[in-house]
């Protein structure tokens, strides 16, 4: 999931909307696998 985050920023063609939709879509994913922590 890293490499998928860090990939385009690399290359610096990842645009601010884009890079929010992988920050929120990951946030998504750890509380769904992580609901105790909430």
């Amino acid at each position: 999931m890293t490499f998928v985050i860090f990939g385009p920023l690399k290359k610096k063609k990842i645009s601010l909307r884009r890079l929010t939709y992988i920050l929120v879509y990951s946030f998504s994913v750890i509380r769904f696998f992580l609901p105790h922590n909430c």
